[in-house]
């Protein structure tokens, strides 16, 4: 099988299948319950200029997108630290495809974009998934309430301080 990692915005044929995961996925704990909205925040995340936040980087297996991460200035989800940048987001490979190392080669792809765009520090936010980015150097900087769910906020120091 051959995998690549690639903009979205060079894919944009792959956006409606990529909404779909996300709303399958997402839609009972996300502001965004329709595959519309799902399009639409996936749009809003395609910067258009040589600045590469907001982006999105789709997993590309034999041609056909299978997963994807975010690179964006805010979370959508305002009540979770608006006032940390710029955040990895809305990690997922479809579920035929997990468990082969799929999502860390895309966690690792945002981490280094975030790096070409002078980050610092990258932040996350996660409810199940702790234990995961702690293999990459994420380290837990609060524990708090998100729609319902005890989420964990991380931070990793990015970039050439690293």
């Amino acid at each position: 099988m051959s995998m690549v990692i690639a903009s979205l915005a060079d894919h944009l044929d792959q956006l409606v299948v990529l909404a779909r995961f996300h709303h399958a996925e997402w839609s009972q704990v996300s502001r965004f319950t329709t595959i519309d909205q799902h399009v639409d925040k996936l749009r809003s995340r395609i910067s258009l200029g040589p600045d590469r936040i907001p982006s999105t980087y789709i997993l590309l297996i034999d041609g056909a997108v299978a997963g994807s991460v975010s690179l964006l200035q805010h979370d959508d989800i305002g009540d979770v630290r608006p006032d940390l940048s710029p955040w990895l987001a809305s990690l997922y490979v479809e579920p035929g495809h997990r468990r082969r190392g799929y999502g860390s080669a895309l966690v690792k792809h945002c981490i280094e974009q975030a790096g070409l765009c002078g980050c610092s520090t990258l932040y996350l936010y996660t409810d199940t998934h702790s234990r995961f980015y702690e293999r990459f150097g994420w380290r837990p900087i609060e524990y708090r309430a998100s729609r319902g769910l005890d989420v964990t906020v991380m931070a990793l120091p990015v970039g050439l301080d690293r």
